[in-house]
């Protein structure tokens, strides 16, 4: 196998336990000064480079509510529950497809953001059937929390709901199409 020299003396002195606490230091101080500081909420919170506004809103401790989002699986970004006003940006951003740049502030409970949420929540409703005392996910579902903290209690949607086939998609999920909010968890 050929390797670089000094990926050798490297994983030779990993081998003998002898790495040197100056490098450690070094590292560590490199590492601070790449922090990115954001403000969230106007209270300010420094992040390293290429974390999404939804980390950055957990790191203060401010949940942004989300249904696509699972740290686990790829960014999809498409249900657009976790939207957020970035000061002096001209339209709303997407918390966990978005990365943090510096000196951002980041409102996440401002009126722009609040009728966004509940225009979003509206959209998933209208073809959600609306039986959760019967539903097995009653009392346990992310949808059923979010749309009483989120959500309107009138919808401008009269229409029937979607009828929709099950569909197959392996032995270890189970789907009800009717259910379905098109988040892509379960393809992802």
């Amino acid at each position: 196998m050929l390797r670089l020299p000094s990926v050798s003396r490297a994983l030779a002195g990993a081998a003998k336990g002898s790495l040197a606490p100056s490098n450690n230091v070094r590292t560590s101080a490199r590492a601070a000064s790449n922090m990115v500081e954001v403000f969230v909420d106007g209270k300010p919170v420094e992040v390293l480079p290429g974390t999404t506004v939804l980390q950055a809103c957990e790191k203060m401790g401010v949940q942004i509510p989300r249904f696509c989002y699972h740290e686990r699986l790829s960014v999809a970004g498409n249900c657009r529950m976790c939207l957020v006003e970035i000061e002096k940006a001209p339209k709303l951003a997407a918390a966990c497809a978005m990365p943090v740049m510096k000196g951002w502030n980041i409102l996440t409970n401002s009126e722009k953001t609040r009728k966004a949420r509940e225009g979003v929540m509206e959209f998933l409703l209208a073809n959600h059937p609306l039986d959760c005392p019967i539903c097995d996910q009653g009392g346990e579902c992310d949808l059923q929390d979010q749309s009483m903290q989120f959500g309107s209690d009138r919808s401008r949607f009269s229409e029937d709901k979607r009828a929709v086939e099950d569909k197959n998609i392996g032995p270890l999920i189970k789907t009800i199409m009717t259910r379905c909010i098109q988040c892509t968890r379960c393809i992802r």
